[in-house]
């Protein structure tokens, strides 16, 4: 099981417990927190089935976003640019994108 945690603010994860019921709990601290208030989100995904992950590069998904028809043509042209250098520079899958901390 591999498991991601996005943020906006720095954390640690101080805690991770696995029942034996399936429930897996992690606890998350910042060192930003300035009040004692506590916030729990919890979300029951029963059975789902999972779907194949297809990895997608940047510039499919800029070709692909040029295609479609709710897009307005000068935002069209500015990622036909961006597509004509990732082909001319080079291409990276989305997934390897990250953001700067």
């Amino acid at each position: 099981m591999k498991l991601t945690v996005n943020s906006n603010f720095p954390f640690r994860i101080s805690a991770i417990n696995y029942a034996s019921d399936g429930n897996v709990t992690l606890t998350i601290e910042s060192e930003s927190t300035t009040t004692e208030s506590q916030y729990r989100y919890e979300a029951d995904f029963g059975m789902q089935q999972a779907e194949e992950h297809v990895p997608i590069s940047l510039a499919q998904y800029t070709s692909d976003f040029t295609e479609s028809h709710t897009v307005k043509e000068k935002t069209k042209i500015s990622y036909r640019l961006m597509l004509k250098h990732l082909r001319d520079y080079g291409d990276i899958d989305l997934e390897h994108i990250t953001t700067a901390s």
